[in-house]
């Protein structure tokens, strides 16, 4: 996804600058050039450009080019070790005015990731006399619960979202299999364009309608047309046997009026750790280098919210 490869990027710039010692004292990393992987697999998607594996490495601040971040020639695969099949991926891009696409991926899409079995990505550079790996287990998503305020399929018309009373009277409602402690990842996000849309609150001097296009969606971030973030929960026994996890405060993450898709993935420990550690790029799974690899699993609703 679009994603991995801007975090790519912000993950080799941060080892970059981290490299120069007037920026950090003792020397932490001028050892390099790291090798860097991030990505994740998807439940029941294909690596396609969207979801490409970044490989790439850090060069220094001393007459390093930035085009040296970058590595085409690798030798990747992905091993399912649950049935031992193996596939290769290919490094592809895709430059346009919506952005940059690259990495590697499956050319005939035919690996798709399965819940619950494990697998293990093995990356070999020309010149790197280690091979650098890391392996992730897909988990198991939650199943957000029917409501008639959203939608899994919107080919039959949108459903209707009040704002307003959005937590109270449709609290977003996860159906897990266990109470074991789970960490969602929500992604919110305004399908319409910039000039139709005006702000469900007020915010930093921020009402009404946005003036330009930025306002809307920061070119790297995409806040506020996009809002993620994660959470860890441990579901709920309730009266009818099952565990859940309700959400009952979400429509602050929702800026506009309009069209809305809502994202929740179940993210495994790689990505997780990547997120939330201090310096989580040493903890995303990979060995003989950094970045995180991993996998996550989830759906997704639709709906229009309205005044």
């Amino acid at each position: 996804m679009r994603n991995n490869i801007i975090y790519a990027l912000i993950l080799l710039t941060v080892l970059l600058l981290a490299a120069c010692e007037s920026f950090t004292g003792p020397e932490r990393w001028t050892n390099g050039p790291y090798i860097v992987i991030t990505g994740n697999l998807e439940m029941g998607r294909p690596i396609t450009l969207e979801r490409a594996i970044f490989v790439g490495r850090t060069t220094s601040t001393n007459g390093g080019s930035y085009m040296d971040m970058f590595i085409d020639d690798a030798e990747v695969i992905v091993r399912d070790l649950n049935d031992g099949t193996v596939d290769s991926l290919e490094f592809d891009s895709n430059l346009s005015n919506d952005g940059i696409l690259m990495g590697y991926i499956d050319p005939d899409s035919s690996f798709i990731p399965q819940v619950g079995h494990k697998y293990r990505i093995v990356v070999n550079i020309p010149g790197e006399a280690d091979s650098i790996w890391a392996e992730t287990i897909v988990p198991n998503p939650l199943q957000i619960v029917s409501d008639d305020a959203f939608t899994f399929d919107t080919t039959g018309g949108w459903p209707e979202l009040v704002w307003e009373t959005a937590n109270i009277e449709h609290p977003l409602r996860l159906q897990a299999e266990t109470d074991t402690t789970t960490v969602l990842r929500f992604e919110f996000y305004c399908l319409e364009e910039w000039q139709d849309v005006s702000y469900t609150m007020s915010f930093m001097g921020m009402s009404g309608e946005p003036e330009d296009e930025d306002e809307y969606e920061d070119p790297v971030s995409g806040w506020p047309r996009k809002n993620d973030f994660f959470y860890k929960f441990q579901p709920q026994l309730h009266d009818d046997g099952n565990y859940y996890v309700i959400d009952r405060g979400y429509n602050m993450n929702i800026w506009f009026y309009g069209r809305y898709s809502i994202t929740i993935d179940h993210i495994d420990d790689n990505y997780y750790h990547y997120l939330y550690k201090p310096e989580g790029y040493r903890h995303g799974g990979v060995h003989n280098g950094v970045g995180w690899f991993g996998s996550l699993s989830g759906q997704t609703v639709y709906t229009r919210v309205v005044e």
